[in-house]
Order: structure tokens, then sequence, then C-alpha cells
């Protein structure tokens, strides 16, 4: 029985929400004042907020969990602030990547235009898939979980191979595998076909048994 329950999953779909929307202002309003923000800035703007909704994750997977002890706390920041750095640097990347694409220049106001908007949307939602399903299993582990189930949004946008892993219970050590039977860790898993992780609006749950204990 999947312990992370509808309620948790609406939970984590309001945070993730309000992170990307945070996190796409803040780049747009940066690249608005400056067309080549520094490394460093654009780091300092996505950090901001992901230190926060990372945190809001840990509290919100704690709450279905037992209690937990102050050394396993303690690991909960040290995972935020990881995997906010992880995040940001590659929000960076992909971010540079983005923008060399769209042949926007120092001398052009393009960043401000709905099409960077729209791009930028996409590629945060598509990380932050990424270090969700990642700071999740982390925190599964610390908290004690054992299998983790996939879960799809049950609308007609979930792609086929997505469709065949609803409901997929594994250890938290083991791959999920499709109709293919291509291997796969974690929604946003990018070390499976760009076909299996691009644009992923799946999520993960999490149990101490499996589904045949």
């Amino acid at each position: 029985m999947d312990e992370t329950d509808e309620i948790f999953a609406e939970e984590l779909d309001a945070h993730g929400d309000a992170a990307e929307a945070a996190i796409v202002l803040a780049l747009t309003s940066l690249y608005a004042a400056n067309n080549q923000p520094s490394e460093e800035q654009i780091r300092n703007a996505i950090s901001g907020v992901m230190v926060p909704y990372l945190l809001a994750i840990l509290v919100l997977l704690a709450t279905v969990a037992p209690s937990t002890d102050e050394a396993t706390q303690m690991d909960f920041y040290q995972t935020a602030e990881e995997l906010s750095g992880e995040a940001a640097d590659l929000l960076s990347t992909e971010l540079a990547n983005m923008t060399r694409q769209m042949n926007l220049s120092p001398d052009t106001r393009g960043f401000e235009g709905t099409d960077f908007r729209a791009r930028l949307s996409s590629l945060v939602a598509a990380v932050l898939t990424i270090v969700t399903s990642e700071a999740m299993l982390r925190l599964a582990r610390l908290l004690g979980f054992k299998f983790k189930t996939w879960k799809t949004r049950l609308d007609v946008r979930v792609r086929l191979s997505h469709q065949s892993l609803e409901g997929q219970t594994v250890p938290l050590s083991s791959s999920f595998r499709d109709y293919r039977k291509i291997p796969i860790e974690y929604p946003g898993d990018r070390s499976t076909p760009i076909d299996m992780w691009i644009n992923c609006r799946c999520r993960l749950g999490f149990s101490r048994q499996g589904e045949d204990a």
C-alpha cells in the first residue's frame, strides 16, 4: 500500500507549481534587467527558490514517516543544499544552451518575449521533475521506505511508455521497466532515451511494504 496518498500528491504539486513560477519570475526579471547576467547571479536566483522548495518536500515527506532524530534532520538540510546546487548548475547550463539556440544577443531585449518565457517555463519544469524525484528518493531512504511506485497523471497527455509504468512498485534500488523493457530509475531520469524523460509530469510514491507483501 502506497503511504504517500492523494493529499500528499496535491500538496507536492502545489509546492512544485509555486517553485516553478518563482524561478521563472526570478530569471525573467534578471534577464530583463541585464541581458547577460553572470553565472553567479543566475545561480543565486535559482538557489533562492530551490532551497525553500526542497526543504518543503523534506517536511512533506516526513509527515508520512515516523518521527526523525536530529541526525536525520541534519541530513535533510544537507540534502536540500546539495540538490539546490545541482539544480542551479543544471539550470544554468541548460539556460545558456537555450539562449544560444535562440540567438539572443546582448543588444536585443528578446529575453522579454513570450517565446523566451514559454521555453524557460518548460525548462524549469523539466529540471524540477528531475530534482524532485532525486530529492524524494534520497529522503525515502533516510526515512526508512523500502519501495517506490510510479504514478502518472492519468490523463490523455501521458505517453505510452509511461502508461505502462503506472502503478509499478519496485524496491528503491531497482529500476522500473516500460513495455519495451527500458529501465528507468525515476521520473526525469536523464540516463534513459530522451523520449522517456523529456517533459515528464510523473511522480513517485513510497511505501515500506511491496504490493504483494
